[in-house]
């Protein structure tokens, strides 16, 4: 008998059908069916924190664009401003990616839902779903759904496709490629080894498989690689040559169209200067990639463990082409592996030089999950899917792969708690940073959260808060005094800060940025608040967070708030504080005026830019500078003179420089325009006298995400032997978005 329930007592596993050997029983029956309960309790618990990660995940998605969201809505208002425009939007390339069908989901989203993210997240949450039911279909190919491992591969397949790591692609909207790209590969296997047919699929049902391949293209850059991979599989589990050119022919097609962009994945250009170092780099790179997001001590685990599981699939991937196995299901499994670590080497030949820490980012866990899980079934089937002739021997290449799995496995489920804190946190900034558009404002610790460059910025929100579905989510939200239910709630400022700004859209409107910490009866909490002016909203905020509650000062609250302009000194607002039950807490407070932002030894650029240049010499120049090294974009000031920058080419450039300056007689400051990307600056900036001799200055700039600002330096600070000063700039950041440019000096 094949499957199912025996006389002697309960089935274990279900045979492959090939298989002439009698099934493995339980002794007792009793045990039997306690072990089975035991198991599927398991894989019910695992189904179950599986929902609750997509339930916590929609709940805490980011509802304002982010990021890249910013730059493809920017393309698409350039594009459709000509008629049929957005046909070409639609085709034309992100960066190295062709995002035909997520923009699909764009426009959806756009147009039917408001803009608020919510419908990406959905369907985000709803694809990764479909993958891990097809991971469970197929395994129900080879293991019986009546026995003990089958719950425990459900339980295995719901924990990796679900696990927290992926917080940042099942929160981002955007991020919707991601999920497709690996869902239309695995559609483009499984069709094109028809395991749910007699074994060989029909031409009907590979037409589906080069479909989902054409699909898996215009999800990602990455799609690029599964109509070859198909037809490689194809040839390895005996198909026909036909179904092999059919794939290789397609995806010829693909390439040509994409190469034909302009713009190639596979960055050919990184072997210009090819070295021993570049490939070292890249095969760490590509090892955190498969390995994420297992890290250990300066990564070293996640990469022992990718190497020993690259190397061991590369056994059993060998095992089945030399030992002529056709089994359907099997080749899915290699051909999704392959697919994946394909994908992590495109990655890296564009990216191991932005250190292998940009390889742990979290968009990059969905394909490591898929590595993983298709590991983990094939190691599976090599215990339990072959024949009894074969099953001795493949147990020693599937229970090690087994053995890695399951740690990897353990790894995720206790490290889960980490991404929930850390993306909680972050929805909570970005709900700040929200706010802060809707009431039009800029908001210098929050609003680049969103997005480093306020110029694209400006332009995109304009257009979304004037046209379209998306402007009532990103106007002020309204709100009517009469009908709120006002509660009587003792509560009082403890401290209060406002601080002048500017706005998003209109760069010369005065805006205001409210902090303050109150204190409230601890029976209430509050958890937004809107200010009122002449019965007119001034503005509206929440709370950040609680003071920490051991301190002898109970029920403190630290708010934020965003005003549309700035009232006059003098001026009484009405504060509606919105409490967790129902009602609102009242209060006044008198306006006693805003103020200006203290930047110290950083000004805007417009405010020095009457200033003559002066010409200076390069004392020291390493290789990460050059003339016009940074992005072309920030070179649109044409009275900036010289520019040099460490970008170069690469956000991983880094380096010194050092320029000399003859000062005109009687200079008090000297000035040097700068700029750095959107990462988190890591440059110094030290002025003094030449030769390091005397005193210096120096100057460790914050953020200014490509928009250019000046550097003032107090000369009479300094002990200068002459008119002659040297500038050094030592620029050290590796990650992405860290590099720096300045322009020629100045002096007043």
């Amino acid at each position: 008998m094949e499957g199912g329930f025996q006389s002697e007592g309960l089935v274990l596993e279900r045979r492959d059908t090939r298989s002439s050997s009698k099934p493995v029983v339980f002794a007792s029956p009793r045990i039997g069916r306690v072990a089975v309960w035991c198991t599927r309790m398991l894989a019910g618990v695992a189904v179950a924190y599986a929902l609750y990660v997509a339930i916590w995940a929609y709940a805490n998605a980011v509802v304002p664009l982010y990021w890249d969201q910013w730059d493809n809505q920017s393309a698409y208002i350039a594009y459709t401003a000509n008629p049929e425009g957005w046909l070409r939007w639609l085709f034309a390339l992100h960066n190295e990616h062709r995002i035909t069908i997520p923009r699909l989901f764009f426009l959806a989203d756009v147009h039917v839902f408001g803009g608020s993210n919510r419908f990406l997240v959905f369907s985000i949450l709803t694809v990764q779903g479909l993958c891990a039911w097809l991971g469970v279909r197929l395994a129900a190919r080879y293991v019986s759904r009546s026995g003990i491992v089958f719950p425990l591969l459900v339980a295995f397949v719901a924990i990796l496709c679900f696990a927290a790591c992926q917080m940042e692609n099942f929160t981002w909207g955007f991020q919707i490629q991601f999920v497709l790209v690996f869902f239309f590969g695995l559609l483009a296997f499984y069709f094109g080894q028809s395991p749910d047919g007699n074994g060989s699929a029909g031409w009907m049902r590979y037409i589906l498989a080069l479909v989902a391949g054409v699909a898996a293209y215009l999800s990602m850059a990455n799609g690029l690689l599964v109509l070859p991979l198909l037809g490689v599989v194809v040839f390895l589990s005996g198909g026909g040559w036909g179904r092999v050119l059919a794939a290789w022919s397609l995806g010829a097609i693909m390439g040509w169209w994409h190469l034909s962009s302009g713009q190639s994945p596979f960055h050919l250009d990184v072997f210009s200067g090819w070295s021993v170092d570049d490939a070292f780099s890249m095969a760490n790179y590509l090892l955190v990639y498969l390995g994420s997001p297992v890290r250990g001590e300066s990564l070293v685990l996640g990469r022992v463990l990718a190497l020993c599981t690259l190397v061991w699939n590369s056994f059993v991937i060998g095992r089945l082409v030399f030992g002529r196995r056709r089994d359907p299901v099997a080749w899915v499994f290699v051909g999704m592996i392959l697919f994946v670590v394909g994908s992590a080497f495109l990655t890296a030949f564009g990216r191991h030089e932005l250190s292998m820490l940009q390889a742990t980012s979290g968009r990059y866990s969905t394909p490591a999950v898929h590595f993983w899980m298709h590991t983990g079934l094939l190691a599976a089937w090599l215990c339990l899917g072959t024949s009894s002739g074969s099953r001795s021997r493949d147990r020693w290449f599937g229970v090690p792969s087994g053995v890695l799995v399951f740690y990897y496995a353990v790894y995720l489920l206790t490290h889960q708690q980490g991404y929930f804190d850390h993306y909680s946190g972050f929805k909570k900034r970005s709900d700040i940073a929200m706010e802060a558009l809707r009431q039009d404002v800029h908001d210098p610790d929050y609003s680049g959260v969103l997005y480093p460059r306020m110029q694209d910025m400006r332009a995109v929100l304009g257009w979304m808060r004037t046209e379209g579905s998306m402007a009532e989510l990103y106007q002020p939200q309204k709100f009517e005094v009469d009908p709120v239910n006002q509660v009587a709630v003792d509560w009082e400022w403890t401290e209060v800060l406002v601080t002048k700004t500017m706005g998003l859209v209109d760069p010369d409107a005065s805006r205001g940025v409210f902090r303050g910490v109150l204190r409230m009866d601890r029976a209430y909490v509050p958890s937004s608040l809107v200010f009122i002016v002449d019965q007119s909203v001034l503005g509206s905020g929440g709370v950040i967070s609680e003071v920490d509650a051991t301190c002898p000062e109970a029920g403190l609250w630290e708010v934020h708030g965003h005003w549309n302009t700035l009232p006059p000194k003098g001026q009484t607002i009405s504060v509606w504080i919105k409490l967790d039950r129902e009602g609102y807490a009242t209060g006044e407070m008198e306006f006693s005026g805003a103020e200006a932002p203290d930047r110290g030894n950083v000004v805007p650029f417009a405010s020095i830019d009457g200033l003559p240049t002066l010409p200076f010499e390069v004392v020291c120049q390493e290789s990460a500078w050059a003339v016009n090294g940074c992005f072309p974009s920030v070179l649109n000031v044409p009275t900036l003179g010289e520019v040099w920058g460490s970008w170069n080419g690469a956000d991983a450039h880094t380096g010194k420089m050092s320029i000399r300056v003859v000062l005109p007689r009687g200079a008090r400051e000297l000035i040097l325009p700068f700029i750095t990307g959107p990462g988190k600056p890591c440059v110094a900036v030290r002025a003094g006298n030449s030769g390091d001799k005397g005193s210096c200055v120096g100057i460790e700039p914050e953020s200014m995400p490509e928009e250019w600002h000046a550097l003032v330096f107090d000369l009479r600070s300094l002990d200068l032997s002459d008119d002659v000063v040297e500038i050094e700039l030592n620029e050290s950041g590796k990650e992405w978005g860290q590099w720096a440019a300045f322009a020629a000096p100045r002096a007043r």
